[in-house]
């Protein structure tokens, strides 16, 4: 019988635990034939660390807030599997619809019928790009030395088959800083996919920032197109794993970000080849061409359905207006601005077109407008809500410490002292820290 039938209750697993221990006599059923052990006071069973039903919410809720494992459901169970049992697919679902620092940066639901896709045959087909972050968007300056500007770049390369991605933050996009990058980024793809860079070949716009002659004496096949589909994904992807975790206040240092928002992209199993990318470059590369164009070449594509919602469900308006109206607003999904931060409740359905009292009142709006939410996670909030405060905290003392060194600096300075340098000593530091708490509030 599977593990995964079992229910780990606390209960149940206190009788392996005190089975292993010698108190109890009688083994429980899921650890014969199995191999059961406890480590600092845990279960584990061949290795899996067993995670009572009582606990999963907050054993996944951690592992989500610790800002390195995939987002998604499935991603997340394929890559928490490896690891523990006792956490459904459900269970996930159920915690990661409450997140609201992840609802908030959800893709706009597709509804049109998808173009046929081409083919993709072998490892070696690469996209590169360069995509820009400012520091209002991230909430915050980061505290990395080479920080001068108010945005800097992250230098992007992305392999077809498999979904591998490589990211390296730039302080500016010219070629001094680009070039360096481009050549760690594309040899560490030539030596995880194992492809030497001249089989291997390359699409790009064709930004100044790029050297592409430099890029073909390296031996890579360079084409410039006005935009590759499948970096636009894969910068889309990191960039909402970046601002989710950003969010989570773990770190300030935007090399950090940049890098477990790769490690996310990375261990995200691909919903065609059912592999991670970092698993995916070890898989045979027939194997993968042929569960990656499944649903790709000659009559693929197909329309997305939605289900019916129900009236009293609740859920969140698009915000975005349509491309083929007038004054159309376009938005990255990281930035958070595409769905509603309230939620609405469903009043009555007619066909396809639901009520609800909006923004602009009662009206109806397309099932493609409205995504079902769930309300949000409150343990979550209070534990965004203390890191900040503990970084504020760290943030003030750390304030203090300065300018008492800088007061006793200048308290040994044998120059006379005048009222008013000290007054506008004061004043100076009261207007700073209270731009200081202005910033903090509008996000910048």
């Amino acid at each position: 019988m599977s593990l995964w039938r079992y229910n780990f209750s606390t209960k149940n697993v206190d009788k392996g635990k005190r089975f292993l221990k010698g108190i109890n006599k009688t083994e429980p059923s899921y650890l014969k034939g199995r191999k059961g052990e406890i480590k600092k006071g845990k279960l584990y069973i061949d290795g899996l660390q067993v995670v009572p039903t009582e606990n999963v919410d907050d054993y996944v809720r951690k592992k989500v807030l610790g800002g390195r494992v995939p987002m998604s459901r499935d991603a997340l169970y394929y890559f928490l599997s490896k690891n523990a049992i006792g956490v459904t697919r459900a269970a996930i679902d159920k915690l990661l619809k409450a997140q609201h620092i992840i609802r908030e940066t959800d893709n706009l639901q597709p509804s049109t019928k998808k173009k046929p896709s081409r083919r993709v045959l072998k490892k070696g087909q690469i996209e590169f790009d360069l995509v820009e972050i400012n520091w209002i968007d991230l909430g915050f300056k980061p505290t990395d030395d080479e920080i001068t500007r108010e945005a800097g770049y992250i230098f992007t390369v992305a392999d077809s088959l498999t979904g591998l991605m490589y990211a390296k933050f730039s302080p500016t996009k010219f070629q001094k800083d680009i070039t360096p990058r481009a050549k760690e980024g594309f040899n560490w793809m030539a030596e995880k996919l194992k492809t030497p860079l001249s089989k291997m070949h390359s699409l790009s716009d064709s930004g100044d920032e790029f050297d592409f002659k430099l890029y073909n004496k390296w031996g890579l096949r360079t084409k410039q197109v006005a935009r590759g589909p499948l970096i636009e994904v894969k910068n889309s992807q990191l960039q909402r794993a970046l601002y989710r975790i950003a969010k989570m206040k773990k770190t300030k240092s935007i090399h950090t970000l940049v890098k477990n928002a790769m490690d996310v992209v990375n261990r995200t199993q691909s919903s065609l080849t059912k592999k991670a990318p970092i698993e995916a470059i070890e898989e045979k590369q027939s194997d993968l061409a042929e569960k990656y164009n499944k649903r790709r070449g000659k009559g693929s594509g197909g329309k997305v359905k939605l289900r019916p919602l129900k009236p009293g469900e609740m859920v969140r308006l698009m915000l975005l207006k349509d491309k083929e109206k007038t004054n159309y607003t376009f938005h990255k999904a990281y930035k958070g601005k595409s769905w509603s931060k309230t939620r609405y409740a469903v009043l009555t359905k007619r066909g396809n077109r639901y009520k609800i009292d909006g923004p602009k009142g009662k009206k109806f709006y397309h099932r493609d407008d409205l995504k079902l939410t769930t309300p949000v996670d409150k343990k979550t909030i209070k534990i965004l809500h203390d890191r900040e405060r503990a970084t504020e905290k760290a943030e003030k003392a750390e304030r203090a410490k300065i300018r008492k060194d800088i007061d006793e600096q200048a308290k040994k300075s044998k120059r006379p002292k005048r009222k008013a340098a000290q007054k506008a000593k004061e004043k100076y530091r009261a207007m700073m820290d209270k731009y200081r708490e202005l910033d903090k509030r509008i996000g910048s």
